[in-house]
């Protein structure tokens, strides 16, 4: 029997909704190693990328040459993102949508790509679309005395007014329109579900991280020394400073851990965008 060449499979083209776009924090630090990896691996001829802040003009600078003719950036501003969508799938054919974080820009989005009858990938990167208070609300008003603990309770968001657990209502149903979802860990799937999002619609996918992002500084002044030779039990908190992403959280409980474990030591590894913000100091 005579063997048949293989057939050619000509890949789609990706579009990839995200607040921040492909630079920022460790979101768009994993976004960004994913789309060099698809672009370089030829596994989508072309990748579209949709952001409500500009990306900094240097810093596409930095990208490998062999993909920046395959890159698009697509920066959304007071259009709306319904439409906008819309326009950027019937004009670059887009084939598959993934959305990221959805905060500044509105999950209409995903409707948007369901009604032009394309598959919408969610990457679950936090709890955020969890939290009324915090998600498509008012996603930055965020204060340390605003801080959710159980306030979810059969579905429902108690921080919010009766009009605002109505948009969030209907926020959920629409993230279930989703296609699918990716979250980074079974724990996060079980959360996710219990709160009724894409119930038996996920995968779970290692993060993926380049280590080249990451620069180690030498500063003696900053390492804990102890007075006994012992090994301290060490807790790290990896992030931005900024009130949201919670290591007040930590700070606060350390005085209760050093009860049980007097050498505990609490390290925060992060961004110094926020060098002299009040959180720091």
């Amino acid at each position: 029997m005579k063997k048949t060449e293989p057939t050619h499979i000509k890949h789609k083209r990706l579009l990839v909704i995200n607040d921040h776009g492909i630079f920022g924090g460790g979101t768009e630090n994993r976004i960004r190693t994913l789309i060099i990896k698809f672009l370089e691996t030829s596994f989508f001829e072309e990748i579209h990328v949709l952001q409500r802040f500009s990306s900094d003009t240097e810093k596409l600078s930095t990208l490998p040459e062999s993909i920046k003719e395959r890159l698009f950036i697509h920066t959304l501003h007071d259009e709306s993102c319904f439409f906008r969508i819309m326009q950027l799938i019937q004009k670059y054919s887009i084939d598959v949508v993934q959305c990221h974080n959805l905060t500044a820009i509105s999950p209409l989005v995903i409707l948007a790509a369901r009604i032009k009858k394309r598959p919408v990938i969610f990457y679950a990167h936090d709890y955020w679309p969890l939290c009324g208070y915090r998600s498509f609300i008012h996603p930055h008003s965020f204060k340390e005395s605003q801080l959710c603990q159980t306030n979810h309770s059969f579905g429902q968001a108690h921080c919010l007014s009766l009009k605002a657990q109505v948009k969030y209502f209907f926020w959920k149903k629409i993230l279930n329109l989703c296609t699918i979802g990716i979250a980074t860990g079974k724990n996060m799937v079980d959360i996710y579900e219990t709160n009724a999002v894409l119930r038996k619609r996920w995968n779970i996918t290692t993060p993926w991280i380049n280590p080249l992002f990451f620069e180690q500084k030498k500063n003696k002044s900053i390492r804990t020394k102890t007075k006994q030779r012992v090994i301290p039990h060490t807790i790290l908190f990896v992030g931005s400073l900024l009130p949201f992403k919670g290591a007040f959280v930590a700070v606060q409980a350390l005085k209760y851990i050093v009860k049980k474990f007097p050498h505990a030591q609490l390290l925060l590894a992060g961004s110094e965008q926020e060098y002299n913000s009040p959180c720091r100091q």
